[in-house]
C-alpha cells in the first residue's frame, strides 16, 4: 500500500480511537492520560497533513510510514488504565485491530479483532460483532485461509441481517464473491455478486455498486460469456468516472485487457492497459501499475514477444519492490521463471522459480505456490527431466487440495494420468 493512502487510513482509524478515548462522560481521565491523548491526537494530525509520513513521530527520524505507524499504535496501547465501559472497550478492540491489519501485523490484528468479538456478546453491541467476525475474515483470506474466511464471512452476514443492516449485508456479499472466486466455485461467485449488485443499488453505494460490476463482468469473462462482461466493464467504467476513482478505473480496464486477450484480440488488450497504467499514474497508485505491467507480460508470452513480455516484468518488479509488496514480487519471479524456460534458459528459469516458491512459502501464500510448483513442474518436463517433473507436479496437487482448491489438483493428477498414456505431458 502506498504511503499516503496507508497514513490517511491510519489518521482515521487514530481519530476513531480518540473519539472513544475522550468520551468524558464516560470515561476517567488522569493527568498523564490527557498528555498521551494530545500527542497521539498530533500523530494522527499530522498523518493526515504529511503525506511524506516523515514527521508522523517526530522524535525519531528516519523511519518509515510503516514504523512510524507501529509507533503510533504502540503509544496508544501503552496509555494508563482507564475505566472503559464494556462497549467502549469493544470498539477499541476493533480499532486497535484495524490499526495492526493496516501495518500488516495479522496476528496482532487477529487477537484484537477476536477480543472484540468477545466483547461483543450484549445485543447492543450487534454492529462491533458483525465487523469483529468481518475482519477475522479478511485476516483469513489474506492468510489464504479461504474456508475459514467463508466461515466468518456467513457469521458476519448473519449478524447484519438480524439488525437489518443492508449496507454491511452488501460488503459482506462481495466479500463472500472474492472468496467463491478463488475457491473456483464460479456459479457460487456469479449468485453472490448479484445480490451484492442488488443491495449495493438499494442503499445507493456507488463505490460498492461500481466494484460489483466490475466482479460481475470478471465471472462473465471466465465463462467466456464476452458479451455480457463487457456490458458489466462499461458500466463499472461509467461509475467509477463519476465516482473520479482512478483507482478502480484501472483495475476496469486491465480486467477489460484480459477480457479482449481472452478472445485474442491483441490489440484493443494493449490499449485497455494503456489506458490502466495512465488511470494507476493519476492516482499516483505503484501497486495498480505494477499489475498491469504483469499482465502486459503475459499478453506479451501470449503473442510470442518474450522480449517485451521480459521488460514489462522487470517493471512491474521494480515497482514491486519499491512499495515492498512480497506477493508481486512472487508473481513477478514466478513470470521470469517462466519467460526464460521458454527461451530455453533453464537454469535461469529454475533460479527466478526457486525465488518465487520460497516468498510464497515465507508469506503463506498457498495458492501462488501451488502455481510455482506446476511452473517448476513444466520446467523439468522441458529438460525431459520426467520423474522430477511428477514429484513437482505431486507436491503442486497436494498444496492445490490444502486449500480446497479441487479443480485445480484434480487437474493436473489427470493430465498426469494421460501423459502415462500418452506419453507427453502439457497444460
Amino acid at each position: 500500500m502506498e504511503s499516503s493512502k496507508l497514513l490517511q487510513q491510519m489518521a482515521d482509524i487514530l481519530d476513531s480511537i480518540l473519539s472513544i478515548c475522550q468520551d468524558q462522560k464516560r470515561v476517567a481521565l488522569s493527568t498523564e492520560t490527557v498528555l498521551a491523548l494530545d500527542e497521539i491526537a498530533r500523530l494522527s494530525k499530522s498523518a493526515r497533513t504529511d503525506g511524506s509520513g516523515l514527521r508522523l513521530v517526530e522524535a525519531v527520524p528516519n523511519l518509515s510510514p510503516e514504523q512510524s505507524l507501529h509507533r503510533a499504535i504502540e503509544k496508544i496501547e501503552a496509555i494508563p488504565e482507564m475505566q472503559f465501559s464494556p462497549e467502549q472497550r469493544a470498539r477499541l478492540s476493533l480499532q486497535f485491530g484495524r490499526a495492526h491489519y493496516l501495518v500488516g501485523d495479522l496476528l496482532g490484528a487477529q487477537e484484537r479483532f477476536e477480543a472484540a468479538l468477545r466483547l461483543s456478546e450484549e445485543p447492543a453491541f450487534a454492529d462491533v460483532k458483525a465487523d469483529a467476525h468481518k475482519r477475522i475474515g479478511d485476516v483469513a483470506f489474506r492468510q489464504n485461509r479461504f474456508a475459514q474466511a467463508e466461515k466468518s464471512y456467513e457469521d458476519s452476514l448473519k449478524v447484519y441481517e438480524q439488525i437489518n443492516d443492508l449496507k454491511g449485508q452488501a460488503h459482506v456479499l462481495n466479500d463472500l464473491g472474492t472468496v467463491a472466486f478463488y475457491q473456483k466455485d464460479v456459479m457460487r461467485v456469479k449468485e453472490l455478486f448479484s445480490r451484492c449488485l442488488q443491495a449495493a443499488q438499494q442503499t445507493e453505494d456507488a463505490r460498492l455498486l461500481a466494484k460489483a460490476n466490475n466482479n460481475l463482468g470478471i465471472c462473465h469473462n471466465i465463462q467466456g460469456f464476452f458479451a455480457e462482461a463487457l456490458e458489466y466493464f462499461r458500466n463499472a467504467l461509467r461509475q467509477f468516472q463519476e465516482l473520479n476513482d482512478h483507482v478502480g478505473l484501472s483495475e476496469v480496464y486491465n480486467n477489460l485487457g484480459l477480457c479482449y486477450a481472452r478472445q485474442e484480440k491483441w490489440s484493443p488488450a494493449g490499449e485497455c492497459y494503456e489506458n490502466a497504467v495512465q488511470c494507476a499514474r493519476k492516482a499516483d497508485h505503484v501497486y495498480q501499475m505494477a499489475v498491469t505491467y504483469i499482465q502486459r507480460a503475459e499478453l506479451c508470452i501470449q503473442i510470442s514477444n518474450l522480449k517485451a513480455a521480459k521488460s514489462y516484468c522487470d517493471q512491474a518488479l521494480d515497482c514491486f519492490i519499491k512499495i515492498g509488496n512480497q506477493e508481486g514480487l512472487a508473481e513477478g519471479y514466478k513470470l521470469l521463471g517462466v519467460i526464460n524456460r521458454d527461451l530455453g534458459h533453464y537454469a535461469v528459469s529454475k533460479t527466478y522459480l526457486y525465488k518465487a516458491l520460497q516468498i510464497c512459502i515465507k508469506i503463506g501464500n498457498k495458492l501462488n505456490e501451488a502455481e510455482t510448483l506446476v511452473e517448476l513442474g513444466k520446467l523439468e518436463q522441458a529438460r525431459e527431466q520426467e520423474d522430477d517433473a511428477d514429484s513437482w507436479f505431486n507436491r503442486a496437487i497436494s498444496v492445490f487440495a490444502s486449500i480446497g482448491a479441487k479443480e485445480e489438483a484434480k487437474k493436473i493428477a489427470d493430465l498426469k494420468e494421460a501423459s502415462k498414456d500418452e506419453g507427453l505431458f502439457t497444460f
